[in-house]
């Protein structure tokens, strides 16, 4: 351990070797003159990963920490994130089966439209190319509607009563023929019940349709996200997937309005009226005109370090980058920014308090005199005349002494007039934090400031308008909350989605298929269909004939009769 000129220099180059060793600790303890018993155990050295002879020094450089206990459960993240589906697309070659059925039913398609085409234009053809008869140049009447109309259905009927698609018309096996029509038939009918029983299949079918817009507009976005067919499914990558805070964010702190009046704009003028150097000459230790002077240094200080401070600290919290590799939503973003925000203005006056917590007690733990001795003055003795003794004796304020607390304070005066709000103290920043600004919000008050040491006054300074900020709140509250009255935040999704600049978006529909996706199905199955229907249909239509005929055959049996002959 060491001893120094200030017991914080001392107390940072020293370790805790004695706090390990019983007798070094023993010894200590013994000359501590107190009535309380003191029982202190000695530090266990398995306990802490620094060794008995580590400064406090470097165990202030680790902020005094043995160890951070880091527990990173990923259960606990998936459970909170909730995922509400999992997909992933597979690529998979085409086997031979796919080819197969695919080419069979392409080529089916392919013959059944061929067939119907070919023959209208082949005809239309042929028409073009007929030399036209003396019948046509010589145009007769021609019958009625009715009796074409009714012409044309039974040449309609005796066609398909007669169609025929399995046996040439040229044939003369009238078996054979009527086997043919049979077979057409069954073909025909076989035929319209797949196709209904296709497209009843295909209508009902659910498909899904992948759909991407490239370079998607804001409100395109939006549109398909508070679409909720589209909402779970919607992907856009973010061409920047990080995005500094002060492209969408903006923090505007509104101060005090002390920090911006003319009391502050001309504070070295100000000071210089309330400056008296040698007012601990001629003033008690608890007048006010020897605390005027450095509590309002203090209080213009504070302005500018609450400025400086947040300035700092939105350099650095604009630098932040938000990163996400898609487009988040309104409603995500807003959310995310304002959390941001909120922790901003929450941590950046802590921070700002917590360093003035400690300057305040570095100054009290090391006794340092106040220069204005409002906290210690000193009494000589002349013990001989070779030899003088200089005495510290702590200042009292009320029933307050500053050996045992440097926050004592008393309400200010001076020459028997209270001054509204100031306090004093042991310290003047001590006084200040303890003080209100209501002496500022009044213009009489403002005046007897201005004449304190006899001055004549030779410049306005208005008074705080109390409509904007209390007069009654503490200066510790006002460094508490930064010196800010009010923070301006705004959160723009038009600033970030442009910093986004997705590439794409692409969603999946699972709908019903349309009209044209049935028709092109149907089209391409249907010739397969027919080529295995004329294949099979035929075989059993003759399969048919075959067990009918001998069945026939069974039920006709040969009838003999016996006949007797009597001689």
């Amino acid at each position: 351990m060491y001893i120094g000129c200030f017991a914080m220099q001392s107390v940072l180059q020293s370790s805790l070797e004695c706090y390990f060793n019983q007798t070094c600790l023993d010894a200590v303890q013994t000359e501590i003159y107190s009535n309380a018993s003191i029982n202190i155990s000695i530090l266990d050295q398995s306990q802490t990963r620094f060794t008995s002879k580590t400064l406090l020094s470097t165990l202030m450089d680790s902020l005094m920490i043995d160890d951070w206990g880091r527990i990173i459960q990923y259960e606990k993240y998936y459970n909170q994130c909730r995922p509400k589906f999992c997909s992933y697309p597979v690529w998979t070659g085409r086997n031979a089966y796919f080819v197969f059925t695919k080419m069979i039913g392409s080529i089916g398609g392919l013959i059944v439209g061929l067939r119907i085409i070919v023959p209208i234009v082949v005809k239309q053809i042929r028409k073009w190319l007929k030399p036209k008869s003396i019948d046509q140049l010589n145009p007769t009447v021609r019958p009625s509607m009715k009796s074409r109309l009714t012409a044309k259905l039974k040449q309609l009927h005796s066609h398909i009563s007669e169609l025929n698609i399995f046996t040439k018309e040229l044939t003369i096996d009238v078996h054979r023929r009527h086997r043919g029509i049979v077979s057409t038939r069954l073909y025909l009918l076989l035929l319209i019940l797949s196709v209904t029983i296709l497209i009843i299949s295909t209508s009902i079918e659910r498909q899904t349709r992948h759909v991407t817009h490239d370079n998607p507009s804001k409100e395109t976005y939006e549109r398909l996200q508070s679409n909720v067919r589209y909402a779970s499914t919607l992907d856009c990558p973010c061409r920047h997937i990080s995005i500094p805070y002060r492209k969408f964010i903006s923090i505007k702190p509104h101060f005090h309005q002390l920090c911006s009046s003319i009391l502050f704009i001309n504070g070295s003028y100000w000071l210089t009226r309330v400056c008296l150097p040698t007012a601990s000459l001629y003033y008690p230790h608890d007048d006010f005109r020897l605390f005027v002077l450095p509590e309002f240094q203090y209080l213009f200080s504070l302005c500018e370090l609450a400025n400086k401070t947040v300035t700092d600290a939105l350099i650095q919290f604009m630098s932040t980058t938000f990163t996400s590799i898609r487009v988040e939503t309104r409603q995500t973003i807003e959310t995310h920014a304002n959390e941001s925000i909120f922790r901003f203005r929450l941590t950046t006056p802590r921070t700002f308090v917590r360093m003035l917590d400690y300057v305040r007690q570095i100054s009290q733990g090391n006794s340092i005199l106040s220069y204005i001795l409002s906290n210690w003055y000193f009494t000589s003795s002349n013990q001989s005349k070779h030899q003088e003794t200089v005495t510290s004796i702590p200042r009292t304020y009320g029933n307050c002494s500053c050996a045992i607390n440097s926050s004592c304070t008393a309400p200010a005066f001076f020459d028997s007039w209270p001054v509204p709000g100031f306090r004093v103290g042991c310290y003047p920043l001590e006084a200040l934090l303890q003080s209100t600004l209501e002496c500022i919000y009044d213009i009489e008050c403002i005046e007897i400031l201005h004449t304190l040491y006899g001055y004549v006054r030779i410049m306005d300074i208005p008074p705080l308008n109390s409509t904007y900020s209390d007069p009654n709140v503490t200066v510790q509250s006002l460094v508490d909350q930064l010196m800010i009255d009010e923070w301006e935040t705004g959160v723009n999704y038009t600033n970030y989605y442009n910093a986004c600049q997705p590439i794409s978006c692409s969603y999946s529909v699972n709908e019903r298929a349309n009209i044209v996706y049935i028709i092109g199905n149907i089209i391409g199955l249907f010739g397969g269909l027919s080529v295995i229907l004329k294949l099979f249909t035929p075989i059993i239509v003759d399969i048919g004939y075959y067990v009918t005929r001998h069945r026939q055959q069974r039920q006709v049996q040969p009838s003999v009769s016996t006949i007797s002959i009597r001689d």
